[in-house]
């Protein structure tokens, strides 16, 4: 039975959305992909949709995705002086309290 429906599952492609939200969504031959595809860009579907809709139809097979848009990390720029500074800090009031302890 399973040999039956990988036989007649469409091959790797993109098609359109079944979803509705983009022109065209990555089918990895197995199921649908968070990879889509509008106006010629590329990119990422956000998480949480229907692995695979009722609706489904075949589609020609096209080529495979390769430079999808991954999601943004933030990061400031200045983290490294922000530590630095803090780690000066941290020297400076241990120092304060050690030299406070000892003329006390």
């Amino acid at each position: 039975m399973a040999a039956d429906n990988a036989a007649s599952s469409p091959a790797p492609s993109w098609q359109t959305d079944p979803f509705g939200r983009h022109e065209q969504r990555y089918w990895d031959g197995q199921r649908w992909t968070e990879k889509v595809r509008s106006s010629g860009t590329v990119g990422i579907d956000p998480p949480g949709i229907v692995p695979k809709p009722e609706h489904a139809r075949n589609h020609v097979p096209a080529e495979p995705i390769t430079d999808a848009a991954r999601p943004v990390s933030y990061r400031p720029q200045n983290m490294a002086w922000v530590l630095a500074l803090g780690l000066v800090l941290l020297v400076i009031i241990v120092i304060l309290a050690i030299v406070g302890i000892m003329s006390a």
